[in-house]
């Protein structure tokens, strides 16, 4: 598997995402269209988007070999500083046409934290001190403008001027939403990145003070899983199960008390508690659904679900060495080859298959919502857990035998 995986990157993936490299404009197209395969050169660029493939090939930097990234990331942190940067009001706007021409000045604060992801791995790879600046600016920028000191939660969104407004892109239709497990999730991954990068004492106290707002008010003890949504009370919205944020959050978590230097014996059971909530409810036999409302499924094979819940069941086997954990990410891993990965010459992965194995042309290879940070990431991650175990060679056998996506599930 560990074969498998390096070379699925380098030969799959990677390739896939350098030829959208915008050499004229900078940054990366915006889109490639699922079924004709074609690069559209026109397709807006989106603040996540861009920062999302900057924090991507910084990554590949900082973690594979050969180091040939250098262009990528460079061309996506020069389009960050030059088209998406507000110089009079400061932060990052949230949409812009393929030049670089702002559509949606808005700033969200999920938004803003992908660029500090994204700036902190940047400055990891390349030490320019002038990335790292911009991102402890921007954090404090964050600091000032996002957060409630009263709840100790962050408002959502903004318009150019940092006046706060009703919370719709992150808010999914949840009415009177003011606050969101994923934002709050990748502020957290966003700062723990800083704070690997910087070792700002005041960084690393947002990070547990992220941290303790997920046992105090996201947590749901009696459901072991994640509220997706709060309310300016912080009461929780809504009666939806996340099952790729839950397992997502499972191992951000246990990553942030790693790299902040943090014990806490609560975020361990949690982290816990999540995955196995997961493994439980969500996991059905080769793949996790997507999310559950009441008794409701949504049950899409999507790739960045799968990504996470092979990252988070693989971290979880790690702290437990339970193997049913190592097969749950061996069978993710066989569906994802089976019905996500495009197998044509120059696809990638689809967005999403269904539970008969068919895959979805429907969205694009490419497009705001979808770049290579969750699935580059999962192959990183595993990679690189699966060299440091001593026993990789022997563990990593498949113990039983493959099963059809669709035959009966538990």
């Amino acid at each position: 598997m560990l074969k498998t995986i390096e070379r699925h990157l380098k030969k799959k993936i990677i390739p896939f995402w350098t030829k959208l490299l915008d050499h004229e404009y900078d940054g990366f197209y915006g889109s490639v269209d699922t079924r004709s395969l074609q690069i559209k050169k026109h397709a807006p660029k989106g603040l996540v988007q861009q920062a999302r493939m900057l924090w991507s090939f910084s990554a590949m930097q900082n973690h594979l070999k050969p180091k040939e990234y250098l262009p990528y990331m460079t061309s996506a942190f020069r389009y960050l500083m030059n088209s998406l940067k507000d110089l009079n009001h400061l932060g990052y706007y949230w949409l812009s046409d393929y030049k670089g021409k702002i559509l949606d000045d808005r700033k969200i604060t999920y938004g803003q934290g992908f660029v500090i992801y994204g700036l902190s791995e940047y400055f990891k790879a390349t030490k320019k001190q002038e990335a790292l600046d911009e991102a402890i600016s921007l954090y404090y920028l964050i600091e000032e403008k996002s957060k409630n000191q009263d709840t100790l939660a962050y408002w959502e969104e903004f318009d150019s001027k940092w006046q706060k407004t009703q919370c719709l892109i992150l808010g999914d239709g949840v009415l009177n939403t003011a606050y969101t497990l994923n934002t709050t999730l990748h502020l957290l991954e966003a700062y723990m990145n800083l704070y690997d990068a910087s070792k700002l004492e005041v960084v690393r106290q947002s990070v547990i003070s992220l941290m303790e707002f997920f046992k105090n008010h996201l947590y749901d003890e009696k459901g072991k899983t994640l509220h997706a949504y709060l309310d300016s009370s912080l009461q929780p919205l809504g009666n939806i199960i996340s099952y790729g944020h839950n397992i997502e959050a499972a191992w951000l978590l246990d990553e942030a008390c790693d790299i902040i230097e943090y014990h806490d014996s609560e975020i361990e059971k949690i982290t816990s508690s999540l995955v196995e909530q997961v493994y439980h409810d969500g996991f059905f036999c080769r793949y996790v659904h997507n999310h559950r409302i009441g008794e409701t499924r949504d049950a899409q094979i999507i790739w960045w679900v799968q990504s996470e819940s092979m990252i988070g069941f693989y971290n979880h086997y790690q702290k437990t060495q339970d193997y049913k954990y190592l097969h749950a990410c061996e069978k993710i891993w066989e569906t994802i080859k089976s019905c996500i990965v495009d197998p044509r010459e120059n696809g990638e992965w689809f967005w999403s298959c269904d539970e008969n194995a068919k895959s979805n042309y429907d969205r694009g290879e490419a497009e705001l919502w979808k770049t290579p940070y969750h699935n580059s990431r999962a192959m990183i991650e595993l990679i690189e857990r699966m060299t440091l175990n001593a026993n990789t060679s022997e563990v990593y056998r498949t113990s039983e035998p493959t099963q059809s996506i669709n035959q009966p599930k538990k």
